[in-house]
């Protein structure tokens, strides 16, 4: 299990230049975040500027295991003609994932509050989108959100409806999510097993506060940290102890830098508890 931060932390910088920054400060991986996505999509060809991307990342001996599908998408959209549009999109954004290599991409399930009929329209977006991808490198971490498929039973229920021939569909834990629904992080690691394939790792200062606090952990947090790593080591984790943290941004950028350093030692720490 690796150390790893959100690009997003990083994200006035271009992706080079923030895979440069994380690298500089001794991270060898790293979960690619939305908005970098977006930005090597806006260049041109997904698959060129993907491959070119990872040039850059294995020139520095850097692992771009993990990447987050476009934050706002919408799978379960009513509409022909935006899933259609919906579609065409996530085609760009697997085709760039399979270009850097990426093992384990991150989507929601639905946008906001799930509508009736919304979880079929997903499970057959994800369908075709497994067809898509087939024999790509990653697989679909599905995460666990707040107003919807907030509970493991939820994901696995939207999974059990999925043909899955190659097994890519997967789980993102996010651990804040999680705390924001009355959840324990641990019991929802040995529920998901082998099937936990991505990590969001933050911390919300109550519990069942539906407040999405986004700190790193024991800021005055309300979880059970200890028993969250006993799981994952439990479930023989693989995947990155990835911080997704934007509640600690916003300081001048020689603080951002301290709270790099920071973040990596407490990772360290906390793989050690």
């Amino acid at each position: 299990m690796k150390f790893s931060m959100w690009t997003s932390f990083l994200y006035e910088w271009q992706p080079e230049a923030a895979i440069s920054v994380l690298a500089r400060h001794g991270y060898s991986a790293a979960e690619l975040s939305t908005e970098h996505a977006q930005m090597l999509l806006d260049r041109g060809d997904a698959e060129a500027e993907g491959l070119k991307f990872k040039k850059h990342c294995d020139a520095l001996g850097f692992d771009i295991h993990q990447g987050h599908f476009y934050l706002y998408i919408n799978l379960a959209v009513k509409e022909e003609t935006d899933r259609i549009k919906v579609f065409d999109n996530m085609k760009r954004w697997c085709d760039l994932f399979n270009a850097i290599g990426i093992k384990a991409g991150v989507v929601h399930a639905c946008k906001g509050p799930l509508e009736e009929g919304g979880k079929e329209r997903s499970a057959a977006m994800l369908e075709s989108l497994l067809e898509y991808s087939k024999g790509m490198s990653f697989s679909f971490c599905l995460e666990n959100l707040k107003s919807a498929y907030a509970e493991y039973e939820d994901i696995k229920g939207l999974i059990d409806m999925i043909r899955d021939p190659e097994h890519r569909l997967a789980y993102c834990l996010d651990t804040g999510h999680v705390a924001c629904t009355v959840g324990d992080c641990a019991e929802y690691v040995r529920k998901a097993g082998s099937g936990l394939k991505a990590l969001h790792v933050t911390d919300c200062l109550v519990i069942g506060g539906k407040k999405d606090d986004h700190f790193f952990p024991y800021i005055h947090g309300t979880i059970d940290w200890k028993s969250f790593m006993q799981a994952l080591r439990d479930v023989n984790y693989q995947g990155l102890f990835n911080y997704e943290v934007p509640r600690e941004r916003g300081v001048p950028e020689e603080i951002l830098m301290v709270k790099l350093n920071y973040a990596r030692e407490l990772a360290k720490a906390m793989m050690q508890m």
